[in-house]
């Protein structure tokens, strides 16, 4: 696609099983006793790879790290264009999650995510996703919010409504092959007005990043997206097919590669140390702020070393928001789902009094 947060196709590389059990060999040292490893293939397009490579490498993280107590979650994130059975048959052998790139309605998705000769992809990865789905693959849908998103809200949320897939909403970042950003303050005014409508009609789909917006704002629960929760450099290493090791692809840094120096080296490098360090450097800046626990600076990679007043400002009104008139829509939603039910509730014993009662009157028949 025209905006690759990766920049692809510039010699990159391919990974190989060599590449990656130089990693696992060393990746135990860096794990507490039972410590779980999420595992998430990225690109590019993960299944230009052959399936076959795929389940090399998965066998490796289970000879390396399950035989060892490590439990092992495995997600793909791709966009879905060509899904072969035989890699449909890999997906569902390792139990993957897989991750669909699927820009809204097909107005919106083949307007930046056509095929190399220009034509129309939406209707194809649609087909994959059922196929998948109808496999029993827990699918779940990704789709970057540009302008043009902005402005058909009403739109993409018939559309997500109508999938029924949970749904991770994402702003166009500037990085790699995109040269521009969505504007932060449009990317929230997107999710306050799709939040009303999916509030209105009572969807029932999970919808990131307002699924743990608003659970931080109802329970006190940390933010669990990368971009906001203040971990960056903590607990997501990248491999990068060179054997380079970064703390993630939308990043230019990378610790050292993993084939010439061991990964104790690479995790107290200066580079690291740096990136986990962020965190204590913004409190002077950021340690009253009144959403700091659901910001954290944002992405260091998207914002740099401090985020700018824009973020600052455009974040803090978004909370402002969603904890008060966007609860509100949470609360009423819920009374009327409650009242839905009730009313299904209903219907349901009448028939079932109703059948009881014909019942009788046959056996004194």
């Amino acid at each position: 696609c025209r905006y690759c947060s990766n920049d692809c196709g510039d010699g990159e590389g391919t990974i190989t099983l060599k590449t990656v059990e130089a990693l696992l060999d060393r990746l135990p040292e860096a794990l507490d006793e039972g410590e779980a490893v999420n595992v998430l293939w990225h690109g590019g397009e993960p299944t230009l790879l052959p399936a076959a490579l795929f389940e090399e490498v998965q066998l490796a993280f289970a000879a390396k790290l399950e035989s060892k107590g490590h439990p092992i979650k495995t997600m793909i994130q791709t966009n879905g264009l060509d899904v072969s059975a035989e890699w449909r048959d890999c997906l569902l052998r390792f139990d993957v999650a897989p991750g669909v790139s699927l820009d809204g309605p097909q107005f919106l998705h083949d307007s930046i995510r056509r095929t190399r000769d220009g034509a129309s992809s939406y209707e194809r990865v649609v087909q994959n996703v059922r196929e998948m789905a109808d496999a029993g693959l827990a699918v779940s849908l990704l789709c970057v919010v540009r302008e043009e998103h902005v402005l058909n809200v009403p739109a993409t949320a018939q559309w997500a409504e109508e999938l029924g897939l949970p749904v991770r909403f994402n702003p166009l970042f500037a990085c790699g092959r995109g040269t521009e950003a969505l504007p932060r303050r449009a990317y929230f005014q997107f999710l306050r007005d799709i939040f009303a409508l999916f509030s209105e009609s009572s969807v029932d789909i999970r919808i990131e990043p307002l699924a743990w917006m608003l659970e931080g704002l109802l329970w006190g629960r940390a933010a669990t997206e990368c971009s906001f929760n203040g971990a960056c450099g903590r607990s997501i290493l990248t491999l990068f097919p060179d054997g380079g090791i970064g703390p993630c692809g939308r990043s230019g840094i990378r610790y050292g590669n993993i084939l010439t120096s061991s990964l104790s080296e690479l995790l107290c490098g200066e580079e690291r140390l740096a990136l986990i360090g962020r965190g204590k450097r913004l409190d002077g800046l950021c340690g009253r702020c009144s959403v700091r626990a659901w910001c954290n600076g944002g992405c260091p990679a998207i914002e740099g070393e401090t985020p700018d007043a824009e973020f600052c400002s455009a974040r803090r009104d978004f909370f402002a928001w969603l904890s008060t008139e966007g609860t509100l829509l949470f609360q009423q939603s819920l009374l009327r789902e409650k009242r839905r039910l009730k009313n299904e509730l209903d219907v349901w014993i009448a028939a079932r009094e109703e059948l009881a009662k014909n019942r009788r009157g046959s056996a004194d028949v």
